[in-house]
C-alpha cells in the first residue's frame, strides 16, 4: 500500500516541479512566426513571415536580425520556414517562396546563398 501512495505522489510533485520554469511573454513582433529555436538557456531565434529575432537573456527581451542583405530578388515579403543554428555565429534559414538555403557564420550579420548541385542540395 506504501508504495502505491508513494507513486503518485513523486508523480506529481515532478509535474509541478518540471512546470515552474515556464511563463508567458508579450509576443516580440506582430508577424507570424513559423519556427524557434534556444540554443542554450539564453540564446534564442524565432522565424517566419519576413522576420528572424533573437533573444540573448532567455527571452525576456527580442531583436531583429536585419536581413536586407538576402539575396531574394528585391522582394520583401519572404517567409523563412524553417532554421537551424549550430551556435549564435552559425545557423542556416530556409526560404520557403524560392526554397532558397541560406548560411550565417558571423551570427546574421551577412549571408550566403547555398547554391543546388544538379541533384538538390
Amino acid at each position: 500500500m506504501k508504495k502505491l501512495f508513494t507513486f503518485p505522489l513523486l508523480f506529481l510533485s515532478l509535474l509541478g516541479f518540471s512546470q515552474s520554469t515556464f511563463y508567458p511573454i508579450e509576443s516580440p513582433s506582430n508577424r507570424n512566426f513559423e519556427c524557434i529555436q534556444f540554443i542554450d538557456n539564453t540564446t534564442g531565434y524565432i522565424a517566419g513571415d519576413s522576420v528572424l529575432i533573437k533573444s540573448e537573456d532567455g527571452g525576456a527581451s527580442w531583436s531583429e536580425i536585419d536581413l536586407n542583405n538576402l539575396n531574394i530578388n528585391n522582394n520583401s515579403n519572404y517567409l523563412i520556414s524553417d532554421m537551424h543554428w549550430q551556435s549564435a555565429s552559425s545557423g542556416w534559414i530556409v526560404l520557403s517562396n524560392w526554397s532558397g538555403l541560406h548560411s550565417t557564420n558571423d551570427g546574421g550579420e551577412t549571408w550566403s546563398e547555398l547554391t543546388p548541385m544538379n541533384d538538390g542540395f
